[in-house]
């Protein structure tokens, strides 16, 4: 179910536990698994991000390349 279907209350807890796990740093490096929780269901876009600028850097490499 879309979060955008859930009644108000239900998708401010929701944020509000993401946000419970997540204590921010202002002027130091913000580590994994100490300033903030990796969960599995991060991995699937941090992967597809990751592929996808691979990609586009690549696009533009071969483009450069044939210019």
């Amino acid at each position: 179910m879309s979060n955008r279907f859930r009644p108000p209350g239900q998708r401010k807890n929701l944020l509000q536990n993401d946000l419970t796990g997540y204590t921010h740093r202002q002027w130091r490096i913000n580590l994994p698994l100490r300033d903030y929780q990796v969960r599995p269901e991060d991995i699937v876009p941090a992967f597809a991000g990751t592929i996808g600028k691979i990609s586009l850097t690549g696009a533009f490499a071969l483009a450069w390349m044939e210019a």
